[in-house]
């Protein structure tokens, strides 16, 4: 972790540690012992960088990740994965499942949308237009677009079916 030592207080907002611990992390470190090395991350750029807040990019299948000692609670969440989501609606799953964990701190979502492959450009901007009314009339305090411009969506995880996986 590199933290400039004169970095002027208006550029920087927060620091946001990580991105979506994978599961099998969880699975095999164990919860408690993520979540101590990712408190043991913040202590560090605390150290370094007191004045800023601080967060960690959760995501639903890591939920139940105790990070109540970061500043800011952050959530990627999106409409289409996991089915949960799906099944529950984006609002009500940001509402009634993401919101009662922040327990009381702020609420950001860090990535939310759907790529434009998939979804086509016309339903892309109507899911973020959706998405984003959702976030402005929950306890959010607000979100990102999640930009699908590095085209790592397009990896193996999610191949066109009896085609090449890079064939997207």
């Amino acid at each position: 972790l590199f933290v400039q030592s004169h970095v002027p207080e208006h550029t920087v907002l927060a620091w946001i540690l990580g991105n979506e611990v994978p599961v099998w992390v969880v699975d095999v470190l164990g919860a408690r012992t993520v979540e101590r090395r990712l408190t043991a991350l913040a202590a560090r750029v605390r150290a370094r960088d007191p004045g800023r807040l601080l967060g960690h990019a959760n995501w639903p299948p890591t939920r139940e990740l105790e990070l109540g000692s970061f500043d800011l609670a952050c959530f990627n969440l999106y409409p289409a994965w996991p089915y949960e989501v799906v099944v529950k609606g984006f609002g009500p799953y940001l509402r009634e499942v993401i919101a009662p964990l922040a327990n009381g701190r702020p609420l950001l979502v860090t990535e939310f949308g759907i790529n434009s492959l998939e979804a086509g450009e016309t339903r892309q901007a109507a899911v973020l237009a959706e998405c984003w009314r959702e976030i402005a009339t929950s306890p959010a305090a607000g979100g990102v677009v999640f930009a699908w411009s590095d085209e790592w969506w397009k990896n193996y995880d999610s191949p066109i079916p009896g085609r090449g996986y890079w064939e997207r």
